[in-house]
């Protein structure tokens, strides 16, 4: 369990807690009021095994559900922080799931293809420029299901739309992106 009032439940599975009626109850009628079901929750129903037989596909992009989240809003998901540097640190280099490039590949161009952006996704003339200088060797996504707001190391440079936007390591405050929508893009 990721947020309750009652702090002994956080950071127990339902299996420690014990999974009955009793208990899931007991959650809705004394959790956060102003919260569905009264607590957060995260789900691990994945094995690894399932994750490395598709994260090596060539048909499988990677996208996140992420969405903006700051330190002070409070817990958010890993993914938020650590899907792209996951994949291709941990996925692809430690675990030779597939290749650096097809790593690169399933988190630029096959999305891109895939959404319709014909000027993103490739390093081209004509193609707006986002992208990322990274060192290899250290890249790692930080972040943990109890400390979440925590950015990937190993990236030390990143352009949108060819406007620098972190540099050695440290966001410059540049707001380089922009909505992107099938009327814009």
């Amino acid at each position: 369990m990721l947020e309750f009032p009652n702090q002994s439940f956080v950071g127990k599975t339902l299996a420690e807690l014990g999974i009955a009626v009793d208990v899931a109850l007991t959650l809705q009628t004394t959790g956060f009021e102003d919260r569905r079901g009264g607590a957060a929750l995260r789900g691990f129903s994945l094995s690894e095994v399932d994750v490395e037989a598709y994260v090596g596909q060539p048909w499988v992009a990677t996208a996140t559900d992420g969405w903006i989240a700051l330190p002070e809003d409070g817990l958010t998901h890993v993914r938020v922080y650590g899907t792209f540097p996951r994949k291709i640190g941990y996925y692809a280099r430690d675990r030779g799931v597939l290749s650096i490039s097809d790593a690169v590949r399933s988190s630029t161009s096959l999305p891109a293809q895939i959404v319709g952006l014909t000027d993103r996704g490739l390093i081209r003339v004509g193609m707006k420029a986002d992208l990322v200088v990274m060192s290899l060797d250290e890249l790692r996504d930080n972040a943990t299901l109890f400390d979440p707001h925590r950015f990937p190391s190993g990236i030390d440079y990143v352009l949108i739309n060819g406007q620098l936007v972190l540099e050695d390591g440290h966001p410059n405050g540049a707001l380089a992106g922009a909505v992107l929508s099938p009327s814009n893009r």
